[in-house]
């Protein structure tokens, strides 16, 4: 397994990506930011996320890239097998019905916990 960094990031919706969720199955989407900091309620507490990627799901593929049961999903880089940008946690859908997900960086995941992936 590799671990994307910037070089292989681009913001341009030219960084495609795919994940299997337990909801929607294999979807595939776009990379539209990253580094954002968002703040989601959980549980009635509200907690910060740091690090995160923006993904818009592929229209011509699935309507949903990202609904509830896919958290936990690996998303990884279309174009770098075996590469792996993050962790899916939460979606949104904008007014237009369009999903985007949110994807905590797998490599802020593995220094928190000094994980060795060589």
């Amino acid at each position: 397994m590799q671990i994307a960094d910037e070089d292989d990031l681009t913001l341009d919706g030219n960084t495609l990506v795919m994940k299997t969720g337990s909801t929607t199955s294999t979807t595939y989407g776009t990379l539209h930011n990253e580094g954002m900091s968002i703040g989601l309620e959980f549980c009635g507490e509200k907690c910060q996320f740091d690090n995160v990627y923006f993904i818009r799901n592929s229209p011509e593929d699935n309507p949903y890239f990202f609904l509830p049961g896919d958290s936990g999903s690996a998303v990884y880089l279309i174009d770098k097998p075996n590469t792996v940008l993050g962790i899916g946690f939460a979606y949104l859908l904008d007014k237009k019905m369009r999903n985007y997900a949110y994807v905590c960086s797998i490599r802020t995941i593995v220094d928190a916990f000094d994980i060795d992936v060589s």
